[in-house]
């Protein structure tokens, strides 16, 4: 069985981002700290977790663009409007962990804010992926600048054994090398982070995951390629 740990905990062997490249990614503040990221999926609407858009409070939230350094100024926006994927209801169903977030202005384009390409195919087994995001204040060796981070996407579900006999058919594995002790105890959060294959296009975002100190600790992930036609229904 595959061990599997904590996206979150990744970061630490991240690197920052070029802009030009990564700018595909909006960062969620409250409380002037990082609490999700999300995927630029027009100029006016960011694809998130389900749980990001129901338990945060977006009403005093801002959501920022166009910067690789959250500590310079970007794109800032507010929430005109939130659209949860139908069949989310609470953390707990983590299958359907999506929501889209209106801006209440256009992002301006251009090499440092780009709409990511919706990917044509699912991903597959054991496909090298990378993850951008943001860590948190409280993480291990914070920064405030964009991380992009090299990982595995694990197809069948069958090898991840937290995974076996749920109904997780929207849901993917993350897999990374082994933490040592003091590094699995970090905790941190990286929900919503976007997760791109080959030529930037999405193949996922960043979902749950389970305790961080947890030997067996895995990153949980959405396939973006089953809710394509309702992600691009929901943004015209």
């Amino acid at each position: 069985m595959l061990k599997l740990f904590a996206i979150t905990l990744f970061v630490a062997y991240g690197w920052a981002s070029n802009v030009s490249e990564e700018a595909y990614v909006a960062a969620i503040i409250q409380d002037d700290d990082n609490r999700c990221a999300g995927a630029i999926v027009s100029d006016q609407w960011i694809l998130t977790t389900g749980r990001c858009a129901k338990y945060l409070d977006l009403a005093v939230s801002t959501i920022t663009v166009g910067t690789n350094d959250l500590s310079k100024l970007g794109q800032i926006f507010s929430s005109q409007e939130v659209k949860e994927h139908p069949n989310y209801v609470d953390i707990g169903s983590f299958n359907y962990d999506l929501a889209l977030i209106k801006l209440n202005s256009t992002i301006k384009l251009g090499q440092d804010a780009k709409i990511i390409e919706l990917t044509g195919e699912d991903i597959k087994d054991m496909e090298n992926l990378a993850v951008a995001g943001w860590k948190r204040k409280r993480d291990p060796s914070p920064t405030t600048k964009l991380q992009l981070i090299d990982v595995i996407g694990v197809g069948d579900n069958s090898k991840c054994s937290k995974l076996e006999g749920q109904d997780a058919k929207n849901v993917f594995c993350l897999v990374g090398d082994k933490m040592s002790d003091e590094e699995k105890v970090a905790s941190g959060g990286y929900q919503g982070g976007v997760i791109m294959g080959l030529n930037h296009t999405l193949k996922g975002i960043v979902s749950g995951f389970s305790r961080p100190d947890d030997p067996d600790s895995l990153g949980l992930a959405m396939r973006v390629f089953p809710f394509k036609k309702w992600i691009m229904d929901n943004i015209k």
